[in-house]
């Protein structure tokens, strides 16, 4: 883990992948799943490139927001009556015309929005498919012997 302004930075739902060159982990690691508010989620490259935790639930939800608290990001659990699970993700972003910047990340995330999302969520879908196969397949294997 890397230290940032003495906070940890987290893993986040979607790999770098999703938002940049960098590949995503295919696996839980144990070691990475402890996470505090304050914590800096990692959304790009640079030591405080990213969102910090506002709050969470674990094992139902987590809500992210940026230093400049215009933006928040919510990601949610919702289990649904066949024992399936829903995973329901949010975007809410004010606009402050005070940065210069704003006018870009309109742009941008007008633009990117979708694509970046999909890609995502559809990287979310494939390693918990994979997890829940593997699972299945690992009692399968159990119960034979």
């Amino acid at each position: 883990m890397l230290t940032v302004s003495a906070r940890k930075r987290v893993p986040t739902p979607m790999g770098p992948s999703e938002i940049s060159s960098h590949h995503s982990a295919e696996r839980i690691i144990a070691g990475l799943q402890h996470i505090d508010v304050g914590d800096l989620v990692p959304l790009g490259p640079g030591e405080d490139a990213g969102m910090r935790v506002k709050g969470f639930e674990p094992d139902r939800w987590i809500v992210w927001w940026e230093k400049n608290q215009l933006t928040t990001w919510a990601w949610a659990l919702d289990p649904m009556p066949d024992g399936s699970t829903r995973l329901v993700t949010r975007v809410r972003a004010r606009s402050s015309w005070r940065h210069p910047a704003t006018a870009i990340w309109l742009l941008l995330t007008e633009v990117a929005d979708f694509p970046m999302m999909r890609k995502c969520l559809l990287g979310i879908k494939r390693r918990a498919e994979a997890l829940e196969l593997e699972n299945v397949q690992g009692g399968l294997i159990r119960s034979t012997l």
